[in-house]
């Protein structure tokens, strides 16, 4: 059975950059190619897939994404399927990355930057930006770490399960979040000052614990982590938000996002402007100890319910197991949407030792 059905995409771009060593890149693009995109009524459902669209196109996330994708395609679905009903929606990516990006290196007082063959670097005493002519895209044989073969998925967990009639109009709608998508790592495994990364806080900070993925010296540029929000017959917005247990660790006070003391999470809203899903963009600081243990927050915010008080809301940060659902639920009260910029404070309880913790946030986009 096929259905026709029309894709509409959605971009946000980058904000800024991190430093000391281990750096967050402007990203001009990121190019990927989409195999598939497959629906299941639960997540790891391999190759069970209840419906899918072949899409088998090379894609700049950045860039604009309707021009890959115009006009209409085919919805293949199951044939013991009398209606599609999902609660997983699943992007199949293959045959690595291409990234296009820079950031300004203040340990060494240089701009870093993309290049066809490798990585290039210009000395500057400042961070203002003036493109070199060989700025291009790098491309990368793997996506998150060498090994994976160029090959992931990423995952749209839908807050409940949603059915269509076959016969229905199916419009898909695809958010992509670059905030913090790429990086550079200096490869330097010193830790002169307690706040340089070494190469086992890197490594680990991506749950990669094989060192000899990133050996010692040699610099690296690479994708963190590529949110993909999916929507059906939905119109998505997004807020992106910085948290940190210090004010003085906000973007504001210091113009980036510092990666040792912070998280970073979005929050997606659908055209009525009901919470639709969030996900954490940078949720685990790369260094920074006990100290910054509570911002190990999880994958997912899984529901934002109204407070009694004003407009204030309760976020449920939550992981996704294995055909188990969410679980180890911790929450974020008294959260308020903000403006761009605007700062703000809220109380954030965990299911461990630490109880309940004031974080502050930062709206970056």
């Amino acid at each position: 059975m096929k259905k026709i059905i029309s894709i509409l995409f959605f971009i946000i771009a980058v904000f800024t950059l991190n430093s000391q060593g281990y750096e967050y890149l402007i990203v001009d693009g990121i190019q990927v190619h989409f195999t598939e995109i497959r629906f299941f009524d639960s997540y790891g459902g391999g190759g069970s897939a209840l419906a899918s669209i072949a899409v088998n196109q090379t894609v700049n996330l950045t860039g604009d994404i309707d021009a890959a994708f115009s006009g209409s395609v085919k919805l293949n679905v199951r044939e013991d399927q009398t209606a599609l009903e999902f609660g997983i929606i699943n992007i199949e990516i293959t045959g690595g990355v291409g990234i296009k990006g820079h950031c300004y290196d203040d340990i060494n007082a240089r701009h870093v930057y993309t290049k066809v063959d490798g990585i290039g670097y210009l000395d500057a005493v400042t961070d203002e930006w003036s493109e070199p002519g060989d700025y291009d895209y790098l491309q990368k044989d793997y996506i998150y770490y060498p090994g994976d073969s160029g090959e992931t998925q990423e995952t749209t967990f839908l807050p409940s399960s949603t059915s269509y009639a076959l016969d229905d109009t199916i419009t898909v709608s695809l958010l992509v979040e670059t905030l913090n998508s790429a990086y550079y790592w200096d490869g330097d495994i010193s830790n002169w000052d307690g706040n340089h990364s070494t190469r086992t806080e890197f490594v680990r900070s991506w749950n990669l614990e094989d060192p000899s993925y990133f050996p010692t010296g040699t610099p690296v540029i690479g994708i963190t982590y590529l949110p993909l929000y999916v929507g059906i017959n939905e119109t998505l917005d997004s807020e992106t938000y910085v948290f940190a247990i210090s004010t003085d660790d906000l973007p504001v006070n210091h113009g980036y996002i510092d990666g040792l003391k912070t998280s970073t999470v979005t929050l997606v809203f659908d055209q009525d402007d009901s919470f639709y899903i969030g996900r954490t963009t940078h949720g685990e600081p790369w260094g920074g100890g006990a100290l910054y243990y509570p911002l190990f927050i999880p994958q997912f915010v899984s529901d934002a319910q109204a407070e009694a008080t004003g407009s204030d809301l309760t976020l449920s940060f939550e992981n996704y197991s294995d055909g188990q659902g969410w679980s180890a639920a911790e929450s974020l009260s008294g959260f308020s949407r903000l403006a761009v910029d605007e700062t703000g404070e809220a109380s954030y309880t965990d299911d461990g030792e630490h109880g309940t913790t004031l974080f502050y946030y930062q709206r970056v986009k």
